[in-house]
């Protein structure tokens, strides 16, 4: 429900499927992860390319900011969406996927 367009709020209400609540476990798995991120991240060797979203209210962005600049990568691009809340690739697809066109065209 991280999304601010009508239209996709609808669509995600509408979803049997959908997410209404978090596990124990679930929090038990993401707390695991940032532990295997933290032990791995110096060896990350491929460019990366970051979407962040400005008005994030779920992610701590410079947290994500900090870790991956730890990062053995020799190219790391931050984009920051300013404008966005959580959901960039619903609201403003058209404009993602420019943008990692054009990064990607960088690198071949």
């Amino acid at each position: 429900m991280f999304t601010t367009t009508p239209q996709n709020l609808a669509f995600i209400q509408r979803d049997p499927l959908r997410l209404k609540y978090a596990t124990a476990r679930f929090f038990w798995e993401s707390h695991r992860f940032d532990g295997y991120i933290d032990s791995l991240i110096s060896s990350l060797q491929l460019p990366v390319e970051l979407f962040l979203a400005g008005r994030d209210t779920l992610i701590d962005n410079e947290g994500v900011r900090s870790v991956l600049e730890r990062g053995g990568q020799d190219k790391l691009e931050i984009v920051t969406y300013e404008d966005q809340t959580h959901s960039i690739q619903l609201d403003a697809a058209e404009r993602m996927v420019r943008d990692m066109v054009k990064w990607l065209g960088r690198y071949q």
